[in-house]
């Protein structure tokens, strides 16, 4: 029997029965951990990030369906596929054609335009400097023709973007009284830190927009937002709540009549 892939669960470090949220929560705080600029002095980090950001993407397709044998080695088929399909993916010139590979930074991969790129070869593992044109909103595993060879892209993660077509998402963690009261905050894009307006009574799952910063003029920036409660501990805190509690009593539910 063939010898089970990697375990994306285990890579992210979470549960077989993590939600949604979770997953992203374990992505996040990953990202920060794992990126290769965190990690200067460890040669494998670079192949460590790929196989977090790889395992990710297969857990965020949603589960697939039950096949024979357990949910992990299900998972693993999967996990193992996407790879496959990452070292080996789309190709207009063929297999025979792909001769190097160049790495992307995520900014430059959605807004296109002229970058110094790293670009290395199958038969020279030297690493190259090129001056390269991209066509804006370029993905992992296109190919670019360029003198005569042709080089796989590989686009970078980014620490805290993603990627959603022609769209990008941020998640934005707020506390419940910048939610309450709104503010102004600075976020990060793939065209630098821009400002972002909160307004007050903004809720948990929440998306603002920010137009002009995704691929082409069409495409925008989601900044979804995320409440963080604060900490049960302090007694002050407490008390604040247990004030607001009073002065906002639970909403009438649905099913309180049956």
């Amino acid at each position: 029997m063939a010898k089970a892939g990697p375990d994306p669960y285990l890579i992210l470090g979470v549960s077989p029965g993590a939600s949604a949220e979770e997953i992203r929560a374990a992505y996040r705080a990953g990202v920060r951990r794992l990126h290769p600029d965190a990690r200067p002095e460890d040669p494998d980090a670079a192949r460590r990030f790929r196989e977090f950001q790889e395992a990710y993407d297969v857990l965020r397709q949603g589960r697939p369906p039950r096949e024979r044998g357990s949910s992990a080695e299900a998972f693993s088929r999967v996990f193992e596929q996407k790879r496959h399909s990452a070292r080996f993916g789309r190709n207009p010139y063929g297999q025979k054609g792909d001769q190097g590979e160049v790495l992307v930074p995520f900014a430059a991969a959605i807004t296109g335009g002229v970058h110094r790129l790293s670009v290395s070869f199958k038969h020279d593992p030297t690493p190259h400097t090129l001056r390269l044109e991209l066509p804006a909103g370029i993905e992992s595993d296109e190919r670019l023709r360029v003198e005569g060879k042709v080089l796989r892209v590989r686009v970078e993660p980014h620490a805290h973007l993603e990627r959603e077509g022609k769209d990008v998402r941020l998640y934005v963690p707020l506390s419940l009284s910048e939610a309450y009261l709104g503010t102004e905050l600075w976020v990060p894009s793939v065209r630098g830190f821009v400002p972002l307006t909160v307004p007050p009574g903004v809720r948990p799952g929440q998306t603002l927009e920010l137009l002009g910063q995704g691929v082409g003029p069409d495409g925008v920036q989601r900044c979804v937002i995320e409440v963080e409660l604060p900490s049960g501990t302090d007694p002050r805190v407490r008390d604040c709540i247990e004030a607001l509690a009073a002065l906002a009593p639970p909403p009438r539910r649905p099913w309180d009549d049956e």
